[in-house]
């Protein structure tokens, strides 16, 4: 019946203050530094509880990011850590999607201009100058990438996401490649608002 016991069985959350859990007891606040204790060993914060106690976990939302846009795991995470405050772990960590543009990653700070970043190049080239630092407050947008749809003569007809480079053949193979019976010397792109035709 100690904080030590509890609060691994309660699954504590990334964003859980565990500098500062706090038992509400007949009227008296007791703060115990759980993270002290993990860390250092401070069996001083490993509070007896009692019978009628109320353990709080407060959150802590001042050292937190907010991620949006193209990711699966859009909303807000926790950097306290300074090991996390890198924005390819972070990126990691939210879960780019499909439709991601890691191109074109901005991050917003208060007070300042955003911020462009090219994962693209950190992820494919090692450029390790794309890997930026955040700061707790920052919102970070994952846009989306350009579409094109593919029609015809092709197994998978439909709208495709344009990767970065990408050309004719690329955007082909997206959708299945050319299928039998479909003419390759006449493969046509309709582009811009007036619907201009390449061949």
């Amino acid at each position: 019946r100690d904080l030590m016991r509890l609060l691994p069985n309660a699954g504590l959350q990334p964003n859980a203050d565990t500098e500062h859990i706090t038992i509400y007891r007949k009227g008296d606040v007791l703060v115990a530094n759980y993270r002290n204790l993990v860390e250092h060993g401070d069996f001083s914060q490993n509070l007896i509880l009692e019978p009628g106690d109320l353990v709080y976990v407060p959150t802590d939302t001042i050292n937190e990011v907010m991620v949006l846009g193209a990711v699966t795991r859009a909303g807000s995470m926790n950097v306290r850590e300074e090991g996390s405050r890198d924005l390819l772990r972070i990126i990691t960590s939210a879960g780019p999607t499909d439709a991601a543009d890691l191109t074109r990653v901005t991050i917003f700070h208060e007070n300042t201009e955003p911020q462009y970043t090219n994962l693209h190049k950190l992820i494919n080239e090692g450029d390790l100058s794309q890997n930026r630092r955040v700061q707790p407050g920052d919102v970070i947008v994952v846009p989306k990438l350009g579409q094109m749809y593919v029609s015809g003569g092709v197994p998978r007809p439909g709208a495709i996401y344009v990767q970065p480079g990408w050309d004719i053949m690329d955007a082909l193979a997206a959708a299945g490649n050319i299928g039998a019976g479909a003419l390759w010397k006449m493969v046509l792109i309709r582009r811009g608002p007036d619907g201009k035709v390449e061949k």
